[in-house]
């Protein structure tokens, strides 16, 4: 049997949906590979310590039809909403996840890849480099600092610095 490691954030069941029954959208059973009314043993994960990140890195890209070169991006801002909206959340590298940012004049919508983390020193003995935890992943808490990069081909404008 073949081990696909999905995480999801499960808030509530939708209505009609039996105890027992996890149901997925299709773009989750795309990303594990599951085949539609196919049963799958499915665990739960507890957060552990050594998973929580010290930082997480994302790329920036906008999500958007109109050209956005005459944007102005508040760097801090989107940060320190990004760890609002995604605290808790764990991420791999390669992973992406959207957002809807209050840029003040309009909602923005942005595209986040994850492209690194490093976890907390629960050792004590200097900061841990990007999947030295468990399975290669970093969950993003409250107390992480918030990185952002803009994607290579982004044509928009930052202003400010990265929130902690």
């Amino acid at each position: 049997m073949t081990e696909v490691r999905l995480l999801l954030g499960v808030r509530s069941a939708h209505a009609g949906t039996p105890d027992g029954i996890l149901a997925l959208g299709a773009l989750h059973r795309q990303a594990a590979s599951l085949r539609l009314g196919a049963d799958t043993e499915v665990r739960t994960w507890t957060p552990v310590a050594e998973a929580v990140a010290s930082s997480m890195t994302f790329e920036v890209a906008y999500l958007g039809r109109n050209d956005p070169s005459s944007l102005v991006v508040d760097v801090g801002a989107l940060a320190a909403q990004v760890k609002s909206v995604f605290a808790g959340h764990v991420f791999s590298t390669g992973q992406q996840a959207a957002i809807e940012f209050d840029g003040g004049h309009a909602k923005l919508r942005f595209k986040l890849t994850c492209t690194g983390y490093d976890h907390v020193d629960m050792a004590g003995s200097g900061p841990a480099s990007a999947g030295a935890a468990p399975a290669g992943f970093g969950q993003l808490v409250k107390s992480s600092e918030v990185r952002l990069s803009k994607a290579k081909d982004a044509t928009f404008k930052v202003k400010g610095g990265t929130a902690g």
